[in-house]
């Protein structure tokens, strides 16, 4: 007796695009929500800030979609660090049902990093689980920041 095994269909994968600067006022209203629910976190930004520098060309806007469909965006500054060049994530947002997109998201952020020769990927968060998240796609703790409000 023969035992078949049958696959399983490959999940559709996430494809990035970039949104030119002139081009933000057009998906605008798509991610504020996803903005807002990201700087709900902790993080010291409103999502005015994010507009105008994506506007002003300082960073970078990649809407992710999975079968044509908006499933999120990714949000990266290419930065200089001590030693060479650095990509710095903004913002990673996931649109509830897109669960492997936070997968995807980090194995791109890899792709443009090395495309722009950067030593290294960095993002801060104040979020406990971005800790164990983090370390499933490669990050370790390189930096605590302490604040104190004044």
């Amino acid at each position: 007796m023969s035992t078949v095994t049958q696959l399983q269909p490959r999940p559709p994968e996430a494809t990035f695009a970039w949104v030119q600067p002139d081009d933000i006022g057009d998906v605008w209203d798509t991610i504020r929500d996803g903005l807002e629910e990201v700087a709900r976190h902790g993080d010291h930004w409103r999502p005015e800030d994010v507009y105008m520098a994506l506007r002003q060309g300082q960073t970078n806007l990649h809407i992710a979609r999975v079968d044509g469909q908006y499933a999120g965006f990714v949000i990266a500054t290419p930065a200089r660090g001590y030693d060479g060049p650095t990509l710095h994530v903004w913002a990673v947002y996931a649109v509830r049902g897109f669960p492997r997109l936070h997968a995807e998201c980090f194995a791109q952020l890899r792709s443009w990093a090395a495309d722009m020769k950067a030593r290294r990927i960095t993002f801060t968060s104040p979020r406990k689980g971005w800790e164990r998240l983090g370390k499933r796609f490669g990050f370790v703790p390189g930096l605590t920041i302490f604040e104190c409000e004044v």
